[in-house]
């Protein structure tokens, strides 16, 4: 088996980070493992002058790339073959005080709608559905979102959504934080269902 990750934008020619690749090599690859890359790939990052909130980036980076890879890996074995026969059904779904229009949620998760009322939102990304929220959803492929927020990271110091594995850690993350924004493939129990698509 062989593992490789390769940072671009970090230096005038793609960063092949061996340590990062180390991390993974022969570990299931979990929210820790993830994690572990994306701290191994910046650990001997020395970042110019102003430049040092790029390392905590790159580090998410690598934590979100390796995440959303076990959710597309996850959907191979569980379909059987490459890509989905059809879209599932989205559920977004919020804490008690979200509401939403469907305009609205795309504004939550392009960092343009920070507050519903006086509740702030914290939107969340669920890399197990994460490929057909962004086609259905947001209209843009996930090379397009992941550009918005670099460069909303970059002109407006604003985070992207954080990336959690699965519908259940969704679900529970909903359940337990004022504002939390998210999105699942199966129908939910105990949140607020905001729209459906």
């Amino acid at each position: 088996h062989d593992a490789r990750v390769v940072l671009g934008h970090v230096a005038p020619t793609p960063w092949p980070s061996h340590d990062a690749a180390a991390a993974v090599l022969g570990k299931q690859v979990d929210e820790d493992t993830a994690q572990a890359a994306g701290d191994a790939a910046v650990a001997r990052a020395t970042p110019l002058s102003g430049n040092e909130y790029k390392v905590q980036i790159a580090r998410t980076a690598v934590k979100r790339a390796l995440l959303f890879l076990l959710a597309l890996w996850a959907s191979v074995v569980a379909t059987g073959r490459f890509g989905l026969a059809q879209t599932p059904t989205l559920y977004v779904i919020g804490g008690q005080s979200v509401t939403l229009t469907g305009t609205e949620v795309k504004e939550v998760y392009l960092g343009e709608k920070v507050f519903s009322g006086s509740v702030r939102l914290v939107p969340l990304d669920n890399a197990a559905a994460r490929e057909a929220f962004l086609s259905k959803v947001m209209g843009m492929t996930a090379t397009k979102y992941e550009s918005v927020w670099t460069k909303k990271a970059f002109r407006d110091a604003l985070n992207p959504p954080n990336l959690l594995s699965t519908d259940a850690q969704v679900v529970e993350f909903v359940k337990r934080t004022i504002g939390a924004v998210g999105y699942v493939s199966t129908p939910p129990s105990g949140v607020t269902i905001i729209q459906k698509f």
